[in-house]
């Protein structure tokens, strides 16, 4: 599975900031095609995952980003301390 970005959250929090996709990609350190590819459902890679934690740092991991077709608030997709799918 591949990791997306919550480009929802994303969009509103550039548009409360006043910042259009250029000036989003520079505060954010990548290049404006690079940030419209993830905002279609690219993976992000190391770097953008850091900038966009960063930049939008009142925000959790799981807030920007998600896996598509995983529940966000179902138990039986955490895993517990030991690595292993389940509660407990």
């Amino acid at each position: 599975m591949l990791l997306q970005l919550n480009t929802e959250l994303i969009e509103k929090e550039a548009e409360k900031q006043g910042l259009n996709k250029t000036n989003l990609a520079k505060k954010l350190g990548i290049s404006r095609m690079h940030l419209d590819r993830i905002l279609s459902g690219s993976t992000p890679g190391n770097k953008a995952i850091s900038a966009f934690l960063g930049v939008f740092n009142q925000y959790s991991f799981k807030e920007l980003f998600f896996l598509p077709g995983v529940s966000q608030n179902s138990d039986t997709n955490k895993l517990n301390s030991t690595g292993t799918e389940g509660g407990a």
